[in-house]
């Protein structure tokens, strides 16, 4: 009983009919009457047009507008409002009275006041679906079919682009001839959901697929909730591949709001033509292909010839798919649709299975079936070799050569044309330890790749840089005759060697720009020639300064720390430490390490300038779910790269996290930074409020820990407060108190999705605690590739405001240097001299 959920879809144009002749077709004895629409129709008008999802969310002045066009028509008892079978030209609303909802002869349900109804025959071109009749003397208002597609319309066109990116994401429809992507993309509408919302409903009728703009839907088969998709995921796609199939075979829900995308299955078929399912499934199959690490950088043409290799196989429900597991190694497999599966693990629609991918390693030794009715594509890998004019280990070769240069922060943002060309250039070179690559002042032609070993950057014989496998280095040569740093090999090593003259020439802006950063990081500096602001902040005993040398015209931040407070000589080991961390890292979300000084009072960390803002400015304010999304991945890659140098960063907070003026996020604070190869059992005054529960029991603590940090973070942003019910003005041992004792709760507001990232981070144990991989694999985190995060590939979408820095108000520093002792000699209890300009 009560409101009608209307389906989707805007459709071609059709013969007008004038209005009266309308009215004659479709109810017989209607009566249409002159109703001015009064203050209290007006809102029961809104109120139900805005519950229903086509048009829920529209402005007041739209909504206005679409009232105008609206007819009063009063229906006698026991007539046909709508007949099954017969042309559609109304959409109706239920104004006052009852009717049945009858298909093929049998009462299905009924509507009273409020009811929508009349849309599906409009949105998609064809004849009524069920028919309505009045049980009761009843008024409706009635929308023609010209004014509700032209309201459809608007909607739609205000939101194109979206709905353009979103629609030919899906895997058959990414590839077709633009002239047919323009045609889908006008029968397209977009639709709001509000939670708990029927999308489809198990044994209805198809009529259309759909495709998620936002939010997240759940399946349900049998009352069982077989999972959620999110944004950018198909479904209802089935009969466009199963002809067959008329009924749905499960029901979806809308979990919180949802803006869902709907096409016409039959304006798709028609618009494709009759080889429509052919063309569909080679789609498939070359976006499976090009999403694959074996195949993304081929040429498209390459693509479309391998996808016609492919033989389909349409499976019933238990059918065997795969039956020896071992065919992986000669054959490759494409779910095309459906899913199959093992006792040991499973496969769905749009995954590729062979030539050792990641999903072939997780193929297992039992056979697979089809579940429920799938389709399958193989090809065996010698027909591939055949095309390919090579055999797949000389192919795969070469490609883990462009793989490797693409991933490269230095290199991320060139075509593919020109990673070709450098990789094509690539010369391997070996180095003993303590070999020489290249001093000072040389005159070098070469830039470098480390491939195995570790590799030494010098400055005035100070180290200021240890490189390890996947970094750069000497790029600096394209834009100086002469080397600014020494490299020395401090392990035997394997490096890429490659000549200025194959790179020299590229224009591109960013690379460009990547090139000038590296020189800025090796010019030599001193303290001497450097002016201070006043100080910009202070924590944990150090403050910090910005510093502008006037001969280089270059910005630098400073940190600086008061020997005041460096009580023993196991503090200064920690600062030795810390400085040793630093020169490993060489992370585009680290700020960079530039060199260390030391005057009478201070130690001083030179880190490049860039200008930012502290995330803990941005106190107990709600962050976006998308903004607050892409600083978590940023950390995470950030995690990721420090843990797999066994490297804990050890203090995630606010205080510690910077957004740039182009949204990018940073890492700082690694003055609790520590080499961990298992596990740690050191107390550290650190923030409490982020504090894993195995920190605080003392029980030793991992990689694991900092996720946690990160689950409190992700809290913090979505909700403006802190978990567990901890309140920033708490005392220590009142916070440690409530994470010990006090269960989770997540507000209802957050998304699902948001939510079961913070349920994964914050697992009480660590060893099923959401780390990397699961959250870089999970649904909320697949928007973003992590990779590209990391190499700036993407802005990020909270961009604070941040003052600019004025350099004339700089003034020098009094930077006398001389050997000092540990200060606080009255806690000591002696005086003990340290030679600070040794490590500083």
């Amino acid at each position: 009983m009560g409101k009608c959920m209307a389906k989707q879809l805007a459709s071609r144009e059709s013969t007008v009919i004038p209005f009266n002749e309308e009215l004659k077709i479709e109810i017989k004895s209607a009566q249409e009457i002159q109703n001015p629409i009064n203050p209290g129709t007006r809102d029961f008008l809104l109120s139900t047009l805005n519950e229903h999802p086509l048009f829920r969310g529209l402005s007041i002045p739209v909504l206005d507008s679409i009232l105008k066009g609206l007819r009063f028509l009063v229906v006698p008892q026991n007539e046909f409002i709508i007949t099954q079978g017969e042309t559609g030209n109304f959409f109706y609303i239920l104004n006052n009275g009852e009717a049945d909802i009858i298909v093929n002869g049998g009462k299905v349900g009924e509507y009273t006041r409020g009811g929508c109804f009349g849309d599906i025959a409009l949105l998609t071109n064809s004849r009524r679906k069920a028919s309505i009749k009045s049980t009761s003397k009843c008024s409706l208002w009635a929308i023609d079919r010209d004014t509700f597609k032209t309201t459809i319309r608007s909607i739609t066109s205000s939101n194109e682009d979206t709905i353009k990116q979103l629609l030919f994401k899906a895997p058959f429809l990414s590839f077709l001839p633009e002239s047919s992507k323009h045609q889908i993309l006008k029968n397209a509408v977009l639709n709001n959901y509000s939670d708990n919302e029927s999308i489809i409903t198990i044994g209805q009728e198809i009529w259309f697929i759909y495709i998620i703009k936002s939010g997240i839907v759940k399946v349900i088969v049998s009352d069982n909730c077989l999972g959620t998709l999110s944004e950018g995921q198909v479904f209802g796609e089935g009969p466009l591949l199963f002809s067959n199939n008329n009924k749905r075979l499960e029901t979806v829900n809308s979990v919180g709001m949802t803006e869902i995308i709907s096409v016409d299955q039959k304006i798709i078929k028609d618009i494709l033509g009759v080889n429509f399912y052919e063309i569909l499934i080679r789609n498939i199959i070359i976006n499976c292909l090009i999403s694959d690490e074996n195949f993304k950088f081929l040429d498209f043409n390459a693509i479309k010839k391998l996808a016609e290799l492919f033989e389909l196989i349409t499976l019933k429900d238990d059918q065997v798919a795969i039956k020896y597991v071992e065919d992986v190694k000669n054959y490759i497999y494409i779910v095309c649709y459906g899913k199959i599966e093992s006792v040991e693990n499973s496969y769905s629609a749009y995954q590729m299975i062979g030539l050792n991918n990641n999903l072939a390693g997780k193929i297992g030794k039992k056979p697979y079936k089809s579940v429920g009715e799938s389709i399958i594509a193989c090809v065996k890998v010698k027909k591939l070799e055949n095309v390919l004019g090579c055999s797949v280990k000389f192919f795969k070769l070469v490609l883990s050569k462009i793989y490797m240069i693409k991933d490269l922060y230095l290199f991320c943002s060139l075509d593919i044309q020109l990673i070709e060309q450098i990789s094509a250039s690539i010369i391997e070179v070996k180095f003993l330890k303590n070999q020489v690559i290249f001093e000072e002042l040389d005159n070098d032609d070469f830039l470098y790749i480390v491939v195995e070993g570790a590799v030494g950057i010098f400055s005035n014989r100070n180290l200021i840089a240890r490189l390890d496998k996947m970094s750069t280095f000497g790029e600096s040569c394209i834009t100086t005759p002469d080397r600014l740093v020494s490299a020395k090999a401090l392990t035997k090593c394997v490096l890429y060697q490659i000549e200025k003259s194959s790179v020299s020439k590229f224009t591109e802006m960013t690379f460009l720009e990547k090139i000038h950063r590296k020189q800025y990081y090796e010019t030599f500096f001193t303290m001497v020639d450097m002016r201070f602001s006043n100080k910009v902040s202070s924590l944990c005993g150090r403050e910090y300064y910005y510093a502008y040398n006037k001969l280089l015209d270059c910005f630098y931040f400073i940190e600086a720390i008061y020997k005041h407070t460096i009580t023993n000589h196991e503090k200064f080991a920690e600062i030795v430490d810390e400085k040793c961390i630093l020169v490993h890292l060489d992370h585009p979300h680290i700020p960079k390490l530039l060199r260390t000084f030391s005057d009478a009072n201070y130690v001083y960390f030179a880190y490049e300038y860039f200008p930012f803002e502290y995330l803990s400015t941005y106190k107990k304010i709600k962050f976006r779910d998308g903004d607050a999304k892409f600083i978590i991945l940023s950390l995470c890659g950030v995690l990721g790269y420090l843990h797999k140098k066994c490297i804990l960063h050890r203090d995630i907070s606010k205080n510690n996290i910077l957004i740039d003026e182009k949204g990018r996020v940073w890492l700082f604070g690694f003055n609790y930074a520590s080499k961990v190869e298992n596990r740690s059992y050191t107390v550290l005054d650190t923030n409490p409020e982020y504090k894993a529960k195995e920190v605080i029991l003392g029980r030793g603590y991992s990689k694991a820990s900092e996720y946690w940090s990160l689950g409190v973070l992700l809290f913090e942003l979505l909700t403006g407060g802190l978990p567990f019910e901890i309140r920033y003005n708490d005392y220590l041992d009142e916070i440690a108190e409530k994470i010990i004792k006090n269960p989770l709760v997540i507000p209802d507001y957050i998304d699902i999705a948001s939510k079961a990232i913070i349920e994964g981070l914050l697992q009480e144990n660590p060893l099923k605690r959401f780390q990397f991989e699961d959250i870089k694999e999970s649904s909320w985190g697949k928007n973003y590739n992590i990779n590209d995060i990391n190499n700036h590939v993407f802005d990020g979408l909270f961009k604070p405001t941040i003052k600019k820095v004025n350099a004339e108000d700089f003034i020098f520093r009094d930077t006398v240097r001389k050997k000092s002792s540990i200060f606080n000699a009255k806690i000591t209890g002696k005086n003990e001299e340290i030679e600070w300009d040794e490590y500083f």
